[in-house]
Parts: structure tokens; C-alpha cells; sequence
């Protein structure tokens, strides 16, 4: 069995909502942007709150390893358990940070909870996701 890579999560992911990641990329502009990282960050919140709220042990690997990245990257070495919206977040910059510059838009891992309020709590799409999840 192979290891993934952090970044090879969104990959995965994506090829679990392939229809569409595609639908929502073909739109253009700020909004239009916008939009589809709200729809996106549903779909990956979902898995991390998933996952975040099993022990440890059981977490899938990529996961795992994105944690450690994380922890030196965010938390500065401090041993805490990271937030879904903050994995969200990260996981975000990781795979649309240079987008995000085009638009324009505060890099998301500086402030998580206003990522959070604005691409989970206050989306319509996470609610449907959560909704979709949990059944």
C-alpha cells in the first residue's frame, strides 16, 4: 500500500466529485470563483470533520501527514488538535492559493474562522454536503 502526499487529498477529493469540480470550474470571474470554492470547501470539510472526530489511530494517512504539516506550518509545534474549517482552510491555500491571489482574496489560512464563516458556516452548499454526509 502507497502513501499519499498532503496534496494528493484534494486530488482525491476531486476525483470523488469529478462531475462537479468540472460544472464549477468552466465558470469565470470573482464571484464565479468564489462560488466554486464555496461548493469545493463543502465537499472537504466534510471529509475532515469526518475524520477529525476518530481517534487518531484510524485517521487515513494523507491525513495524517497533513496534520504533521499543520502542526509546523500553523501551530508552530504546539500539539494541538486542528478544527475542520482549519483543514479546510489549509487544504484550500494548498490547492487554490494562486487563484485565490488572481482574485485578490485575503489568503485563507491567516484567518481561519472568517474562512470558516464564510465558506462553511454561511454556504448553502455546505449545508446540502453536511446534509448528504451524515445520511
Amino acid at each position: 500500500m502507497s502513501l499519499a502526499k498532503p496534496e494528493d487529498i484534494v486530488s482525491m477529493i476531486r476525483n470523488l466529485s469529478k462531475t462537479t469540480f468540472d460544472y464549477m470550474s468552466a465558470k469565470p470571474g470573482r464571484e464565479d470563483f468564489v462560488d466554486k470554492m464555496k461548493r469545493y470547501a463543502a465537499y472537504i470539510y466534510c471529509w475532515a470533520e469526518y475524520w477529525l472526530k476518530k481517534p487518531q489511530d484510524e485517521w487515513p494517512e494523507p491525513l495524517k501527514e497533513l496534520v504533521r504539516k499543520l502542526d509546523k506550518d500553523v501551530y508552530h509545534g504546539r500539539r494541538e488538535r486542528p478544527k475542520p474549517p482549519r483543514v479546510t482552510a489549509y487544504i484550500m491555500e494548498m490547492d487554490f492559493g494562486k487563484e485565490r491571489e488572481k482574485h485578490h482574496l485575503k489568503k485563507w489560512t491567516k484567518d481561519p474562522e472568517a474562512f470558516g464563516r464564510t465558506f462553511i458556516s454561511n454556504n448553502k452548499y455546505a449545508k446540502f454536503v453536511k446534509t448528504i454526509c451524515r445520511s
